[in-house]
């Protein structure tokens, strides 16, 4: 039986998306989430979503903040 190749320690890296709104922040992330049950809509105040990719053997941890890019969330930012 062929054993899965090892992986090394995860590595965390930490996004913030900014931008003004309707711009597509929150679309951008979902689709590179595969999020099928995403439904396009404006941010309220902050989302976080969390990726996982495996590159070259190293686990890849992706927090990514959507913001909002209302101004009524501009103390968020």
């Amino acid at each position: 039986m062929v054993k899965p190749p090892q992986l090394s320690q995860a590595v965390r890296v930490k996004i913030l998306l900014l931008g003004p709104k309707n711009s597509g922040k929150s679309d951008f992330i979902n689709l590179a989430a595969k999020n099928d049950a995403y439904k396009p809509g404006p941010t309220l105040g902050t989302d976080l979503v969390v990726l996982q990719r495996i590159y070259d053997k190293i686990i890849v941890k992706f927090n990514v903040f959507d913001l909002s890019g209302d101004n009524l969330y501009k103390e968020v930012r």
